[in-house]
């Protein structure tokens, strides 16, 4: 049964080409809007190579986004919106206007913007089964195969070889096909199901024993839908975090404590906070929010996983699984995918289809061999199949019509590949890497954020796909390497993933939990992906990987870490030997490396749930002294939130106005200046911009110093430390001492502009006006404290600056220069409202 998800839940299969699909019964977690089961992760381009070496590239293959498998036979989505499918063809499931078997994939006639396909689950000499549906844009769903019961939902009960689309469906957010029957989850959460009815699995409150509703019907008392799966006899969804089923029960399966065959929605007994559920040929089982999956129903090869085969007639927990992304039933066994992209399966295994490599069933989870950085899930019948991070596909269980798409019909109880999926080879292995996670809502974003590859191929995107402060990062680590004799192979890229904008509107903070943690977690499955196939490609040979993460993608190398840890599995950052943060949303101030400011707390410190940080991205970080730096400037609202906070009582009636000051100094780290400390720059330091210094360390990290003269000039004024004579203009401290009077000097004038008593966090502000009669250019702030410690920072004063209402200047510890205290006269009081 095909499971599909939205991208409003945490798990792998709501992400976008990230979700969990099985052939008789798609469980898809719809949002209030169309999904699109979107592209996932395919194969690595490397880019802007600073010695240009040109590896041969294979043929390219079809990339595929998502697969579902049924009886006998498997589907796919590919990133052009076509489907491939093989194995049994016939009733003309493949769809390729044929009824002739194919080991493997093959083309369905005229299908174009599929986001989701879905295949039957039951045998088709049993009279019902052998069809396929898929999702396409618009919310229209098509369908082609058998269609003796009306399955096609078309109005007939004809046949058809190609596609034909279902009457009256448009708005669709999420589909599943079941044995004899399909059903649709519609934009409003309600639900339409069609084809064979035999057991009430419709849900309109009839039962019939011939063809059921070859047109749709709509489901009795279903709102607010999120999840969808059509099983054999049965069908089931999730509705405000429960789960309610309804159809055959003969053991149980739905769940409701009975074996009471239901032909409307009945509540699961014991289920809540569910995000996913499956349904199976005669057991079913939910993921939960927490990564537990639970599931009730036929248990005689121990299809439950509670190891036990006792039936269960209410819902019993998987033991000893892990934390699960994905879930998905079928004929009395189950799989589940796990972060990280392993999977694990339970149950029947005559065929090899729990995938370790033995034909023994097993009533507990057992580790899938040859899975990993796994995107998409899908149980059939007997085989199962995988897509893996970067578009190939591989399945593995009974392949006696060629369901497996290796062009034989041999069974495996071990994965093998289907032919023509997985993108450009990736090949090859350098002895430096960048790779560069972009932050909230950085280009690209709609379909563009996710082209079907773990990286972003050079010249596709703007930027390379990396966000501005880290490819300014990496343009500068590109001409240190450059001057650095000789020039050694370096690759980078910037990772794939959403990177969604952040939503503004607090009453969202739930669904933009869940969307931002979707979105993290798909970034963190193509970064493991990557690291994964440099770890398989290089074994042997000196490699190091820098990783670097600003704002939002900070948080896709936090996940990964934390997944890391959860499964112990340290050799996944085996290469790694730096990881650079700008603004990152995790920071506890003092817990890594900080260059910039030293305290503070992030706003997942400050939030709390839905925006937790994993405590296992703590214990990674506390056991990897040194790996990771932070770039955080003072009054950062994404990375030091706290301070940004406790700005506010300083800035009088219009105290919103520290957020504007916090977003501005995060976007702002590619000209933030800053005095850098790195191996072959002076001593003292040298005052460059952030990302130049993070570049400058990242030479370090892999292992050369900053050549001489490669910074010859400090950089000048930001340009958002740029004003016009006249302009209001907040002075804002973040310094060493607490509960002390500063005062803020204009030191090229020198005039002084104001005072302010910093609090017990060493934070303080003062407003004041940019003299009318100061010259134009390069002008120096300076903050002395009353013990005589100095900070210094310049700013432009310009005619031609922008105008605003209020503009700020940030001094922060950084900032401490070796000069003595104005000498001249000191002015005479200040007066006035700018005092």
């Amino acid at each position: 049964m095909s499971t599909f998800v939205s991208p409003g839940f945490r798990d792998l299969k709501t992400l976008p080409g990230i979700h969990l699909s099985r052939s008789s019964s798609m469980r898809i977690l719809g949002q209030r809007g169309l999904i699109v089961v979107s592209v996932v992760v395919v194969a690595v381009a490397w880019v802007l190579l600073v010695r240009e070496t040109n590896d041969a590239a294979a043929a390219p293959s079809a990339v595929a986004t998502q697969v579902s498998t049924g009886a006998e036979y498997s589907c796919a989505v590919v990133t052009d919106g076509t489907g491939r499918c093989w194995g049994a063809n016939g009733e003309g499931q493949l769809g390729n206007a044929t009824r002739t078997d194919s080991s493997t994939p093959v083309t369905v006639a005229g299908l174009t913007g599929a986001t989701t396909i879905s295949a039957s689950s039951a045998d088709p000499s049993i009279g019902i089964g052998g069809f396929t549906c898929a999702l396409v844009t618009q919310g229209e769903v098509m369908c082609w195969g058998k269609n003796a019961a009306g399955s096609l939902g078309d109005g007939t009960t004809t046949d058809s070889l190609t596609p034909v689309k279902v009457s009256g469906i448009s708005g669709a957010t999420a589909i599943s096909v079941g044995g004899g029957h399909a059903c649709a989850l519609m934009v409003d959460g309600t639900i339409e199901c069609w084809g064979v009815n035999y057991f009430g699995q419709l849900g309109d409150g009839n039962r019939t024993n011939t063809p059921g509703p070859s047109t749709p019907v709509n489901v009795v008392g279903i709102s607010g839908a999120t999840a969808i799966s059509a099983g054999d006899h049965h069908t089931c969804a999730v509705v405000g975090g429960g789960v309610k089923c309804w159809g055959a029960n003969e053991f149980g399966y739905l769940g409701d404590g009975t074996k009471m065959e239901r032909h409307t929605p009945t509540d699961v007994v014991g289920v809540s906070g569910a995000v996913s559920v499956s349904a199976g040929n005669m057991h079913t089982c939910a993921l939960l929010s927490g990564g537990t999956v639970k599931c009730w129903g036929r248990n005689a090869v121990g299809g439950l996983g509670d190891g036990t085969t006792e039936d269960r007639h209410t819902a019993v927990e998987v033991a000893g699984l892990g934390t699960a992304i994905a879930v998905d039933a079928n004929n009395h066994y189950s799989c589940a995918l796990l972060t990280g992209g392993s999977a694990r399966c339970w149950g029947s295994n005559a065929g090899g289809q729990l995938g370790d490599g033995t034909t023994n069933p097993s009533s507990v989870p057992v580790q899938v061999s040859g899975v990993s950085a796994a995107t998409s899930l899908d149980v059939g019948t007997d085989h199962n199949c995988v897509v893996i991070s970067g578009g190939a596909v591989k399945c593995w269980g009974w392949n006696s019509r060629g369901q497996l798409g290796n062009g034989t019909t041999t069974a495996s109880s071990t994965t093998v590949d289907v032919n023509g999926f997985g993108g450009p080879a990736e090949t090859g292995c350098k002895p430096l890497y960048y790779f560069a996670i972009r932050g909230s809502g950085e280009n690209p974003q709609g379909s563009g954020a996710t082209p079907g590859g773990r990286t972003y191929p050079r010249g596709t995107v703007a930027g390379e796909g990396m966000g501005i402060p880290l490819e300014a990062t990496y343009g500068a680590l590109t001409r240190l390497l450059r001057a650095t004799m000789p020039a050694p192979e370096f690759a980078g890229a910037g990772v794939v993933y959403r990177a969604i904008p952040v939503d503004a509107n607090p009453l969202n903070l739930g669904q933009y939990g869940e969307d931002y943690q979707n979105s993290i977690e798909h970034g963190a499955a193509n970064l493991r992906g990557e690291l994964e196939r440099i770890n398989v490609a290089c074994v042997g040979q000196s490699v190091r990987i820098v990783l670097a993460g600003y704002s939002q993608g900070a948080d896709v190398i936090n996940t990964a870490m934390a997944q890391v840890h959860h499964e112990n599995a340290p050799a996944a950052f085996q290469n790694v030997k730096a990881v650079f943060y700008f603004g990152n949303p995790a920071r506890i101030g003092g817990q890594t490396t900080e260059v910039l400011n030293t305290d503070g707390l992030g706003i997942r410190r400050q939030t709390g749930a839905p925006l937790a940080v994993d405590p296992a991205t703590d214990t990674w970080i506390s056991t990897h002294p040194g790996m990771v730096t932070s770039f955080c400037a003072a009054f950062d609202v994404v990375c030091d939130t706290s301070a940004n906070l406790k700005l506010a009582p300083f800035l009088g009636p219009n105290n919103v106005f520290n957020v504007s000051i916090g977003v501005s100094i995060h976007n702002g780290y590619s000209s933030r200046d800053m005095s850098c400390h790195a191996q072959g720059l002076p001593a003292a330091g040298l005052t460059i911009t952030a990302t130049d210094c993070a570049a400058a360390l990242a030479l370090n990290a892999f292992g050369y110093p900053v050549p001489s003269g490669s910074f010859p000039e400090p950089s000048p004024a930001p340009a958002v430390r740029a004003f016009r004579p006249g302009a209001e203009v907040f002075c804002i401290g973040k310094l060493t001492e607490p509960n002390s009077e500063h005062r803020c000097v204009l030191q090229s004038t020198p005039v002084e502009v104001g005072t302010f008593t910093t609090d017990e966090s060493r934070i303080g502000a003062v407003r004041f006006t940019v003299p009318t009669d100061i010259g134009e250019g390069e002008h120096h702030l300076t903050i002395v404290s009353a013990s005589g410690k100095t900070y210094s920072v310049a700013f432009t004063v310009s005619s031609s600056a922008p105008e605003v209402a209020d503009g700020f200047i940030a001094v922060d510890a950084n900032d401490i220069v070796e000069i003595p205290p104005p000498t001249t006269t000191p002015p005479p009081p200040c007066t006035g409202s700018f005092c």
